[in-house]
């Protein structure tokens, strides 16, 4: 699995010179592009992007979280299009790496192969640049976008950018991470179904200090066998993920009204699916004492914020430190959806003092 593998990388050391000169041509050429802010946990982000077109697509699939704002944001990411060769220098010897970084004071710039791009962050300024020549569906697909520079957002905020699901009731719930495959996004869409409150079937924002966990995207991702059994969202697909036509995009827009925003979360559930006789039974909920959905959620989240920082011991430290707390449980999932929201349901009641 190459894939998997953290990225090779070649370690440049920049002058402070050269990184301001970098920064402030950036911030020539974005200074007048379109945008929009959106509210990240509790904090003002600004995206800005090459064309109106552009922006319009990505604020689509971030509509939830878009919100009017004055005044200055707390950070900034902007998309710019261009020809990488005409912001950096790629020597023959360097093309060998899959990934170069030129560090300098308060400043990371990176230039990545595949999709070839360059990432500037202004550590400071919580300033982050994207400049791609080519499609930026291939780094960052509007239905789930800017996972590295979000990553970078969140750790300069008390926040963590996870890969996992989240529903509950009255303002309480539960994370719900897995492993792909392992029936997350379908338990999870399913408690929307079930009016449920809700957060996200795959990536959310959860605040290490208070355990809220808040949106962003207000989409779902689905595969073909698990759209069937959830047939009332057939009519909000919006098309397939890049090269993968057997995942669908739904639209979410229409339970607005269930996304909630500082959902108290009050454990880490790893959903289970049976391949054996057993598959027939009531769904079952039971202690997890080896933590496996969050050994699960802190591996798929680092990989999926960027393979760069899988060799890097502080953004699990990190991660960690936002769940750690919290119990953890294993659902045993049944075939039968309405038996595993219930099954959710009382663990929620119970978890709350509602029960």
């Amino acid at each position: 699995m190459n894939e998997l593998k953290p990225l090779e990388r070649i370690r440049i050391r920049a002058s402070a010179e050269e990184i301001n000169r970098f920064f402030t041509r950036l911030d020539h050429e974005a200074e007048n592009l379109p945008g929009f802010h959106i509210l990240f946990g509790q904090h003002i982000l600004l995206l800005k992007f090459p064309d109106d077109e552009t922006a319009d697509r990505y604020r689509f699939f971030l509509d939830l979280v878009t919100i009017e704002h004055e005044g200055e944001p707390d950070g900034i990411i902007t998309i710019l299009k261009g020809e990488i060769r005409n912001y950096l220098n790629i020597s023959a010897a360097s093309e060998k790496a899959a990934c170069l970084e030129y560090t300098g004071e308060n400043a990371l710039i990176r230039y990545l192969k595949w999709p070839e791009r360059i990432q500037a962050y202004q550590i400071q300024s919580n300033q982050q640049y994207i400049i791609m020549s080519g499609s930026f569906d291939e780094y960052a697909p509007p239905q789930a976008s800017f996972h590295w520079e979000f990553h970078n957002f969140s750790m300069s905020h008390r926040y963590a950018f996870i890969h996992s699901g989240a529903a509950g009731l009255n303002g309480e719930g539960v994370l719900i991470s897995s492993m792909g495959g392992s029936g997350k996004s379908t338990t999870v869409l399913s408690c929307l179904l079930d009016g449920f409150d809700y957060v996200s079937d795959d990536y959310l924002i959860l605040d290490r200090e208070t355990a809220a966990a808040y949106p962003l995207y207000n989409s779902g991702i689905l595969n073909a066998d698990s759209l069937h059994r959830l047939p009332e969202l057939n009519p909000l697909t919006a098309g397939h993920v890049l090269r993968r036509p057997d995942r669908h995009i739904i639209d979410l827009s229409r339970y607005r009204n269930q996304f909630r925003h500082g959902m108290k979360i009050k454990a880490v559930v790893h959903p289970h699916i049976l391949h054996t006789d057993e598959a027939e039974r009531e769904a079952l909920i039971r202690k997890d004492p080896l933590h496996v959905g969050k050994t699960q959620m802190l591996i798929t989240s680092v990989r999926q914020n960027g393979l760069d920082l899988m060799n890097d011991p502080s953004v699990f430290h990190y991660l960690s430190g936002a769940v750690s707390a919290l119990p953890s449980y294993e659902l045993l999932l049944s075939p039968d959806r309405q038996s595993n929201c219930r099954a959710l349901r009382d663990l929620i009641c119970s978890l709350s003092g509602t029960a």
